[in-house]
């Protein structure tokens, strides 16, 4: 009798620890952060990311002219983000991560291949996830998608501006090979 009941107390304590809410997971915390993005600052992103778009559209349609037309008006688009109107904090941060936008953006435009192209997407698009969750959301509704079979199944992200998956990094390979991981 006593061995059963000493069972019953030991199983009633692993249901009770196994009960518990799990910690947050960092991406869950960084979402109930995620702060609202400066005013000059959104107005100013919105072009950025309706380029990024394009950009992200013409991989899905696998039209590599029209990705390169997409990424060289991102790159200006960036390179157009007037600062001045931001406080000192935003301003650095800005710094880092407009300088780490450009760079990848920059890189994307020497692209010819499509397939160097989707490559180079994925890069510009962490930076872009990285700036959106550290500056803010500049009104938009976004979402990070994510592909598990892209680059030889070590996956990769994108933003979409709609809950629908249409996959950048296949096409009409895969067209709606991902899932969406979170809201921005």
């Amino acid at each position: 009798m006593m061995y059963r009941m000493m069972l019953l107390c030991a199983a009633m304590w692993i249901l009770a620890g196994c009960s518990q809410e799990e910690p947050q997971s960092q991406a869950d915390s960084a979402q109930e952060v995620m702060k609202e993005a400066p005013s000059g600052y959104s107005q100013q992103m919105k072009p950025v990311l309706t380029h990024y778009l394009k950009l992200r559209d013409a991989l899905v349609k696998g039209d590599s002219k029209k990705a390169t037309d997409a990424s060289a008006a991102f790159g200006k688009a960036v390179g157009q983000l007037d600062i001045r109107a931001l406080d000192a904090e935003n301003k650095q941060r800005w710094m880092i991560r407009g300088a780490d936008l450009s760079a990848k953006g920059s890189m994307l435009v020497t692209k010819q291949s499509l397939e160097e192209q989707r490559k180079a997407f994925y890069p510009l698009s962490k930076a872009l996830i990285a700036a959106l969750e550290d500056m803010g959301n500049p009104g938009m509704k976004l979402f990070v998608q994510h592909c598990p079979m892209a680059f030889n199944d070590t996956g990769a992200d994108w933003i979409s501006d709609s809950d629908k998956v249409v996959n950048p990094y296949f096409g009409d390979a895969m067209l709606h090979c991902g899932s969406v991981k979170g809201e921005l």
